[in-house]
């Protein structure tokens, strides 16, 4: 009777950990992600041809716009 009084807060802590270990194994093998199947559509490119003039188009734009240029912030970013 000494022996199962000297171990019986490590039996009852076996118990609960046995117990979460099987909880989240069930858990883990019943959640499941399904995946799109229209996932690839998502993850293609639009056009695959790159055109040049529209980003020249829009690098003037925010040259324009912006009240800092890009270059100039990257270069007061790196000096702080």
């Amino acid at each position: 009777m000494d022996i199962i009084k000297k171990y019986l807060f490590l039996l009852v802590f076996l118990l609960i950990v046995v117990i979460a270990w099987v909880a989240s194994l069930v858990y883990f093998e019943n959640s499941e992600i399904s995946i799109n199947p229209n996932a690839s559509s998502y993850t293609s490119q639009l056009n695959p041809n790159f055109d040049l003039e529209e980003l020249e188009k829009v690098v003037e734009r925010t040259g324009r716009t912006f009240p800092v240029s890009p270059l100039d912030f990257f270069n007061l970013v790196e000096e702080n």
